[in-house]
């Protein structure tokens, strides 16, 4: 935008003008253009979109109105070329200031009493704005709304000034008087009555990141209350469950500070979720003597069952522990040259193919016909 008032002699037709105004470079000068672009922008005569600035409706309204009055001359740029000749006369002595003066001020007043009337149909889609509240201030108002309480209210786009929103229409803040009483704290300092989503509360400026309840509208240190404890009801856990509440509504629960177990609150006890005892089976893995647990899942609560000692997962079968496609996993003697070990038959997470692995050796195997194989290294080129 400046860059563009800095040459504006590119956009004028004129030789003797755009050759003056080439020699000025431009119109304005840095003092003043950032405040004229700054000002545009404040009345929304101009906005940005897309990195791009562009006139608005309002904006082009205006200057359609001064250009059909007497005050057309202030919309071209030939004026401040006029100027500018002129005061190079001046300089030269060849002309007189006051003459300078003078003209000038028969032009300025020419301009300030000119009768401006802008067309109904270029003010047809125009936001017609309501003027500031604030004595002497000539702005005008824009609606906002809050980001933390959603909340509408207005804003002077002169003054900053913000007014409450009754009813769609602009209403001076109401100013609550401000209680002050002396720190319970005892600093010297004033705690200030303050209010807030749970009510009443009151704050001081020795403490910033502390607050005081409001105990009969007076400030008082919150007491720190003893967490209630229990014995962990998880099995071989011997932790202690601390009675928390939840931040929506206040719903009592416990939670291990040990194993992180969560607890329903039954009678100000904690109690196993849903009433029941964790139930658990012999892990159906071979050669594992691990417990398997019965859980379930957090989608649609269908019940599978994890090993506590090998980790494995199992499908649920008529409430039991069952290796998944309800097959014994099979095994093979591993067919790696001086190995004793197993080979264990697995399939790929991505498409279900077989291939075996030893638990002696870890080679992994080819599966030819059911049997395990040991992989055929392949031959360069």
């Amino acid at each position: 935008m400046i860059d563009s008032m800095n040459i504006i002699h590119r956009f004028v037709t004129d030789p003797e003008v755009k050759k003056k105004l080439k020699e000025v470079s431009g119109i304005g000068t840095p003092a003043t253009q950032e405040t004229i672009v700054k000002k545009l922008f404040a009345v929304e005569y101009i906005i940005e979109e897309k990195n791009k600035i562009k006139s608005t409706k309002i904006g082009r309204a205006l200057i359609a109105a001064l250009e059909s009055s007497s005050a057309a001359m202030i919309v071209k740029p030939d004026l401040t070329a006029e100027w500018e000749e002129e005061m190079s006369l001046i300089e030269s002595g060849k002309e007189e200031l006051a003459e300078f003066i003078k003209t000038n001020e028969i032009t300025i007043r020419k301009i300030i009493s000119s009768e401006i009337s802008i067309n109904e149909k270029n003010m047809q889609g125009i936001t017609k704005y309501k003027p500031c509240l604030i004595e002497g201030c000539d702005g005008t108002l824009r609606n906002k709304k809050s980001k933390e309480k959603g909340s509408s209210f207005f804003v002077c786009v002169k003054c900053n000034k913000t007014f409450n929103d009754k009813d769609g229409e602009p209403v001076m803040s109401v100013k609550k008087d401000v209680i002050e009483v002396q720190c319970p704290k005892g600093c010297g300092a004033k705690a200030r009555q303050r209010s807030g989503q749970y009510g009443l509360y009151w704050t001081c400026e020795c403490s910033p990141k502390e607050s005081f309840n409001d105990v009969n509208g007076a400030p008082a240190i919150k007491g720190k209350k003893e967490l209630e404890k229990m014995r962990c009801l998880t099995p071989n856990c011997d932790g202690e469950a601390v009675k928390l509440f939840k931040k929506e509504d206040k719903t009592p629960f416990w939670k291990c500070d040990k194993c992180r177990s969560f607890f329903d609150d039954v009678d100000g006890a904690p109690t196993l979720k849903q009433g029941k005892q964790q139930e658990k089976a012999k892990c159906p893995t071979l050669d594992c003597k691990g417990e398997a647990k019965k859980l379930f899942k957090k989608e649609d609560k269908t019940p599978f069952w994890k090993c506590d000692k090998c980790g494995s997962f199992f499908d649920d079968v008529d409430g039991a522990p069952a290796l998944k496609q309800g097959r014994q996993q099979e095994k093979a003697k591993c067919p790696t040259p001086d190995c004793k070990g197993e080979a264990k038959k697995l399939f790929k997470k991505e498409d279900k193919t077989p291939f075996w692995k030893c638990d002696v050796c870890g080679n992994y195997l080819d599966d030819v016909e059911g049997k395990p194989q040991v992989q055929k290294k392949k031959s360069k080129g």
